[in-house]
């Protein structure tokens, strides 16, 4: 483009300095204006940026993965808190009962077979309550035929076999009734057994 220009009259105009100036406006950084290479670059970098902006701002599945684990950790937690709780509450009534058995003349088996169960359940260990009951009922039941341990043991018998009755009537398959069948005659027999020593 020309940068000098004759009009009408001889008059010459000169444009140089203003294309000049708009050439610098172009090139310089100073006035805002980017070149097509600065603004390519910019272009990159703020893209680079929003990438990376995303990237942060979106939970990973490792992060998910932490959240869900600490979660079911806080459930196990609560679940274990409220067993606790609960052994505590039967850990009282049972004391209470040991205490108002005691006073009331209750046999000491049964005293001890709930003392057995409040230690159980404090320490959260329930094969201790099943062994020491076993152990009772077999050497002062079956051996020395102590009537009060009898007695429980003949309550043990008539809770299984009910059970057991229940079970056959909810069943319709030969092969589990025939079983049930057997197990039925086993305890009415270890019923009769146990009133008989009980009568002796």
């Amino acid at each position: 483009m020309e940068e000098k220009v004759i009009i009408a009259g001889g008059i010459e105009l000169d444009f140089s300095g203003l294309f000049e100036d708009a050439t610098r406006a172009t090139e310089s950084p100073e006035n805002g204006t980017l070149t097509e290479e600065e603004y390519k670059n910019t272009t990159e970098e703020e893209t680079a940026a929003e990438r990376n902006i995303t990237s942060h701002s979106a939970p990973s599945s490792r992060y998910l993965l932490e959240i869900q684990e600490e979660q079911e950790e806080r459930r196990r937690n609560c679940a274990i808190a409220e067993k606790q709780a609960e052994n505590i509450r039967k850990a009282e009534a049972l004391q209470a009962e040991i205490l108002h058995g005691t006073k009331a003349g209750e046999d000491i088996y049964s005293l001890f077979l709930k003392a057995a169960l409040c230690i159980a359940g404090m320490t959260g260990n329930e094969a201790f309550y099943n062994t020491a009951k076993e152990d009772l009922l077999n050497l002062y039941g079956h051996i020395f035929n102590e009537k009060p341990a009898l007695e429980i043991a003949l309550g043990d018998v008539k809770e299984r076999l009910e059970r057991l009755r229940r079970a056959k009537e909810q069943t319709h398959e030969e092969a589990e009734l025939r079983r049930l069948w057997f197990a039925i005659q086993e305890h009415e027999q270890r019923q009769a057994e146990i009133e008989e020593a009980i009568n002796a």
